[in-house]
């Protein structure tokens, strides 16, 4: 897959593009993407997704404080490669660019710049400033010779899967159902960093994580089966999302990993950290003693799920 940062100066063969945000590229955006290739492989053409460098709403609405991510500009990217799309347009989003109208962006970018000889977009797939359109897209859209399929959703409980519903699922701890939506395990990434060492104390070592991006949703708070991704191998693992209440007393919540069968130098390394399943909610126990017990509880419970489902 060929990164391209904006639109101008491109050579695409015929190109079949979809646009969006796409966050968390959940299943709904996989089958956009699939008709995407399928219709660039009728044409002998290439397919090819736009998407931003930011999430338009930090743009839209700056003081808007409950924006978080699923994805961050990285992973998406990651993401979009394993659909096998041709290119990936990134485009800068700014106050300028927002005001520009649909059909303004139908003409002077998707015809003008990038070529496109076809559309894809979702069932209510809106685009241009405030979202609106002069006319239909596919009668604009046609009279450039573009032409203009749009895309059923895919449906979970007869409900269009969502971006929205998803974060809704990963913030309840439902890891399991957002998941099974997405089509692939939630991820988050960062930096191990520095810690207490209480885990190496009770004889759990954790790698402690910083993430990479801020706005990165983090799920509820909870105890998780998870898969670690350290320099390119995969190591099961159970992860401690939260504040730590038995030995905290400050309350700063913390990621704390710990992985198994694996004793290697960690710390400055940059690890993805993938949701498999929460085991419990966090618990306040009554010394470290009974803490240790229920961390080898958790492990040995994390292990049953992760040999079931990856072994």
């Amino acid at each position: 897959m060929i990164v391209h940062k904006g639109y101008e100066g491109l050579k695409i063969e015929k190109p079949v593009i979809a646009l969006g945000v796409f966050d968390g590229l959940h299943k709904g955006h996989q089958k956009l993407m699939d008709r995407v290739k399928t219709c660039a492989g009728k044409i002998g053409g290439e397919s090819v997704i736009l998407t931003f460098d930011i999430h338009p709403r930090t743009v839209l609405d700056p003081g808007n404080s409950g924006l978080f991510l699923l994805t961050t500009t990285e992973e998406k990217k990651s993401l979009i490669r394993e659909q096998g799309i041709d290119h990936l347009i990134i485009v800068e989003f700014t106050p300028e660019f927002s005001k520009i109208g649909s059909s303004d962006f139908i003409k002077s970018v998707l015809k003008d710049k990038i070529g496109v000889r076809c559309l894809i977009v979702g069932y209510d797939h809106r685009f241009g400033h405030s979202g609106t359109n002069d006319e239909p897209i596919e009668s604009y859209a046609a009279r450039l010779g573009i032409e203009v399929e749009r895309v059923d959703s895919v449906l979970d409980g007869g409900k269009p899967i969502s971006s929205s519903a998803i974060r809704d699922m990963i913030v309840k701890g439902e890891i399991e159902k957002a998941n099974y939506l997405l089509g692939y395990a939630y991820t988050i990434s960062g930096n191990v960093v520095s810690g207490k060492k209480l885990g190496q104390k009770l004889g759990f070592p954790t790698a402690n994580v910083e993430l990479d991006e801020q706005l990165k949703l983090l799920p509820a708070d909870g105890v998780y089966a998870v898969i670690i991704v350290v320099e390119g191998k995969s190591y099961h693992g159970v992860l401690s999302l939260g504040n730590n209440p038995t030995v905290n007393i400050t309350g700063n919540k913390s990621i704390e990993a710990h992985i198994f069968d694996f004793d290697g130098g960690i710390y400055g390394k940059k690890i993805s950290v993938s949701f498999v399943s929460r085991l419990r909610g966090l618990i306040k126990f009554k010394d470290t003693n009974e803490l240790a017990a229920q961390i080898a509880t958790d492990k040995k419970n994390a292990e049953n799920i992760l040999k079931a489902k990856y072994d």
